[in-house]
């Protein structure tokens, strides 16, 4: 027999020799859920390609096989396999509670929302009215520059100083925001995982997600589920 090599994807390419094993990993459906007009007609394409090329399939949350075999009944069960994401072991409880002064707030004193805004999905508008209810400043990390709505809504719903948006911060930064945090707040209706869930769970900060998609798969029993 011929021996053959492993190629392995996840970013849905895939390899045209007879002698390789295609092997694709899937990390979520966002695009068939979310999105419309060519790009979602793109990604559904090159996605669809490497799903059916692949002799296996691997998925990041049950949730994420679930929708495979649902956008793709032909593929059959038992070649999805469900390897869940890990979590850095930068992020893990202080012992001591080191210095995060590159935030205005003091510890345990501010909401943390990590991660993408843009998408409807994400429920980022919920994360700043529930600052505005419970009257804590809110600090966002990650998802690109503010957008002049968002600044807008921002400055409306809690008000100057009330807010700090960072991007690229160190993991030993995002630990310490995770250290000093009152809770991580994840309200988003869909993920395919929600890598920051674990990353605070490891970092010893408390978790308020939503009961949807993947996401109380991955928060277990260490979040407030909403």
């Amino acid at each position: 027999t011929t021996e053959k090599g492993i190629f392995h994807s996840s970013y849905f390419r895939t390899s045209s020799d007879d002698n390789i094993i295609n092997i694709t990993t899937v990390h979520d459906f966002t695009y068939e859920y979310f999105f419309n007009g060519l790009a979602k007609r793109i990604h559904h394409q090159q996605k669809g390609n490497a799903i059916k090329r692949s002799k296996k399939i691997i998925c990041i949350s049950q949730n994420t096989k679930n929708d495979l075999l649902k956008f793709y009944p032909q593929i059959k069960e038992e070649q999805v396999k469900v390897i869940y994401n890990g979590v850095g072991e930068e992020y893990y409880p202080l012992l001591q509670m080191e210095n995060h002064m590159f935030i205005p707030f003091q510890s345990q004193e501010y909401i943390l929302y990590v991660g993408d805004r843009k998408g409807i999905y994400k429920n980022f508008r919920m994360s700043v009215e529930a600052c505005k209810i419970v009257k804590i400043p809110l600090v966002i990390v990650g998802g690109g520059e503010l957008s002049q709505y968002e600044k807008s809504m921002l400055e409306l719903k809690l008000g100057a100083g009330q807010y700090i948006q960072l991007n690229g911060i160190t993991n030993v930064q995002l630990n310490q925001l995770y250290n000093h945090a009152a809770f991580l707040v994840y309200p988003s209706s869909y993920e395919g995982f929600g890598i920051p869930i674990i990353e605070a769970q490891k970092a010893g900060c408390p978790v308020i997600c939503s009961n949807q998609s993947s996401i109380p798969e991955v928060a277990g029993n260490g979040a407030f589920l909403i």
